[in-house]
């Protein structure tokens, strides 16, 4: 159990320190953006970078990844327009607490990353059961995936 909370803490430390480096190119991303709406030359347009690659070289730099990332490329996803959209995915075993991560990325994901306190959410799940599940215990205000703090297994 000890080492489950080990793994689990360090998984949410490593995603938070990814969105930190995500906000902050994102930033400059966004400057970017705001400097080429006030030019009239296009020869002048400064190309705006793909942040969450940018986000992703500075933890692989730094060492920030997981070992098992360190020496994995980037892998690029965009919107409709062509814009970069960071992604995460977790990668975790049977009864590694999936649920419990997830709830304490979506916290860092709204509090740290976007600034605000709601958002859409899209949770697939593979079942009926699973889905009962786990919409009870996210809905629960009182349950221990609700409180703030450390990740903690029930």
């Amino acid at each position: 159990m000890l080492r489950q909370l080990d793994y689990q803490a360090r998984v949410i430390k490593t995603f938070d320190a990814y969105l930190s480096a995500l906000g902050d190119f994102k930033a400059k991303a966004a400057k970017i953006e705001a400097h080429n709406t006030t030019l009239d030359d296009p020869e002048l347009l400064v190309p705006v970078p793909d942040y969450p690659s940018k986000a992703w070289g500075a933890m692989a730099a730094a060492g920030g990844l997981p070992p098992s990332r360190q020496a994995v490329p980037f892998s690029p996803r965009v919107d409709g327009a062509g814009r970069p959209v960071p992604n995460v995915v977790f990668k975790v075993p049977t009864g590694g607490g999936k649920t419990l991560l997830a709830a304490s990325a979506l916290s860092s994901l709204m509090g740290q990353y976007l600034c605000r306190n709601t958002g859409f959410v899209l949770w697939i799940v593979p079942n009926e059961a699973i889905y009962s599940q786990t919409k009870k215990q996210l809905t629960d205000r009182l349950h221990p995936y609700r409180q703030p703090g450390k990740p903690r297994r029930r």
